[in-house]
């Protein structure tokens, strides 16, 4: 009689036991079935918004930048040939109220368009370390390489008149700073007379994208036509500018997006790449084609909300089991990993 107490007790607990395992699994189950792919494509949902917005005011920047070489090109055309005239004018148009990522612009006249036999007039003014506008003659220099033969120049020759031609990011020649141009072509009597130029530093652009790629706890980063890195966190490279297929090289986890940039995707692209990197978790990449004239082709968004999302719906699975289970060593593994992601 002894006996009986104590069997039924024992299929109690094993039938306890029983029951909270067969909830935990079922609560695991709807967690890893339901719960956790909501949570992942809300993360993803939130990286793809914030990669728009990003592009959204990068485009209100640009077209800025855009606005103000029109204008240049439109003065052009309409101020008569007066040296000092042109030279009252200008720098107040390409200063934009000293807008500090502008490093300079100017007017570059066909050879003898503005003075008859004078293969070289320019008139270019180059941001200086007050953040005031220096007059600069150096390109109208006979040591200087022709400007005309630049590619920011050669560039907008075919262009219709009044639109900006991005061109690829370069250093200056001159001053030394990397930067990017944008070139509007003017006329005189219908025909091709010069380009109206504003040059914007590229650490300008790296501030912008590093503030606002940092919304959402990734980062963001530009490429343009090229390939040529306008900004990606800590890219260096030792000869010119850096380039994503140079950096794929280096970082691997990369060579998937380089393959996307080089196919000149349509519209945008979102990858998928769950693996760790140097800058955490890459989660997904949202690139998208800001269009024939823009400052940058692709732009990208990285280590999203995606990839923390899984981080977090994977330690809610092993919390949300170890709470139906009771037991403590649960719940302390989840703290573990928690800290494993923290670090």
């Amino acid at each position: 009689m002894s006996l009986l107490p104590n069997r039924i007790a024992g299929r109690m607990t094993l039938g306890i036991l029983t029951l909270l395992v067969l909830t935990a699994l079922a609560i695991y189950s709807v967690m890893t079935l339901g719960g956790k792919p909501q949570l992942v494509a809300a993360g993803t949902e939130a990286a793809e918004q914030s990669a728009r917005a990003i592009t959204r005011q990068l485009a209100l920047q640009v077209n800025r930048i855009e606005g103000t070489a029109t204008a240049m090109a439109h003065l052009a055309e309409t101020l008569p040939h007066d040296e000092n005239l042109l030279k009252a004018n200008l720098p107040n148009v390409i200063d934009s109220q000293g807008d500090a990522a502008i490093a300079g612009g100017g007017l570059w006249p066909e050879p003898n368009s503005f003075t008859a036999g004078t293969d070289r007039r320019s008139f270019f003014w180059a941001r200086n370390v007050s953040n005031g506008l220096d007059y600069s003659d150096e390109y109208n220099a006979a040591q200087t390489p022709p400007y005309q033969a630049e590619s920011w120049y050669t560039g907008a020759k075919s262009a219709p008149s009044g639109r900006c031609v991005w061109s690829d990011a370069y250093q200056d020649p001159v001053s030394g700073v990397a930067m990017t141009t944008c070139s509007v072509p003017y006329l005189a009597k219908g025909a091709f007379a010069g380009v109206a130029t504003i040059d914007l530093k590229l650490d300008g652009l790296a501030a912008f994208l590093k503030a606002k790629g940092n919304v959402t706890g990734g980062y963001a980063f530009a490429v343009d036509p090229s390939g040529n890195l306008l900004f990606f966190p800590d890219a260096k490279s030792t000869k010119g500018l850096p380039t994503i297929a140079g950096l794929s090289q280096e970082q691997t986890w990369l060579k998937p997006v380089a393959e996307s940039l080089s196919s000149k995707p349509a519209g945008t692209t979102t990858l998928y790449l769950d693996t760790r990197c140097a800058l955490g978790w890459t989660g997904l990449h949202h690139i998208g084609n800001h269009g024939r004239h823009r400052l940058a082709h692709w732009a990208g968004h990285a280590r999203g909300p995606r990839g923390r999302t899984r981080e977090q719906a994977d330690r809610a699975d092993l919390a949300v089991l170890a709470t139906a289970v009771g037991h403590p060593a649960g719940a302390g593994m989840a703290g573990r990993q928690t800290a494993a992601h923290s670090a």
